[in-house]
């Protein structure tokens, strides 16, 4: 599994510009900024934001979806915070290039980052055998996060469990597919956001591999 990529880019938030060029010139229905390395696309028809992982940049087209259709590619392990059910998903899109389709998932949740992985994934993945790679980090309260107005997240209650401040941490696993499976490879990143953790989830599926997105 091939993470050098992913891992600078999310650790570091650079993107080169030319890639975020290309995105840009690709989706002339979207604003595309990058804030502390995340790559956020604002629809201008509605003004709706989404987060993508900063590997996504380049000449893909992104169009919004329902969330109902990017969660029919989940694979079997992988659920949803419990709470994020609380509030609706802040996007769903799905992102097209010459070499690989994904979908992507943005939801906020009152679980800290390393719980995140710790009590919901980790244990899940560990049980069944799937391989996977990376890992999370803490900053502290001076490091990167991203706020609430910069993903278009309204200001709210807070969620039941939440204990603001929050530090500063990221997380960035890729995930294989179950094997013999057509199920997508999944990337599961994260950043902090306010009180409350911004979970993008990206089922990617190579344009080469059987049961290619129509």
């Amino acid at each position: 599994m091939v993470l050098a990529g992913l891992a600078a880019a999310f650790w570091w938030g650079r993107q080169p510009s030319d890639e975020v060029a290309a995105l840009a010139s690709r989706n002339p229905e979207w604003s595309v900024d990058s804030h502390l390395g995340w790559v956020v696309l604002t629809e201008q028809a509605t003004r709706k934001r989404v987060v993508i992982a900063p590997e996504q940049v380049g000449p893909h087209r992104v169009r919004r979806v329902t969330c109902a259709e990017v969660e029919r590619a989940f694979p079997r392990w992988f659920r949803l915070p419990a709470d994020s059910g609380q509030h609706e998903p802040l996007g769903c899109v799905r992102v097209s290039g010459p070499a690989e389709d994904s979908y992507v998932i943005n939801v906020l949740t009152a679980l800290e980052i390393p719980k995140l992985w710790d009590d919901l994934y980790g244990p899940v993945l560990d049980t069944a055998g799937l391989p996977y790679a990376g890992g999370h980090s803490a900053h502290g309260r001076r490091g990167r996060k991203l706020d609430r107005e910069v993903i278009g997240a309204e200001a709210r209650p807070q969620l039941s469990g939440a204990s603001p401040p929050r530090g500063s941490a990221t997380l960035a696993y890729v995930v294989d597919p179950e094997p013999g499976s057509d199920a997508f490879e999944t990337r599961i990143t994260a950043v902090h956001v306010g009180d409350e953790t911004l979970l993008i989830a990206t089922f990617r599926r190579l344009a080469s591999a059987p049961g290619r997105m129509p």
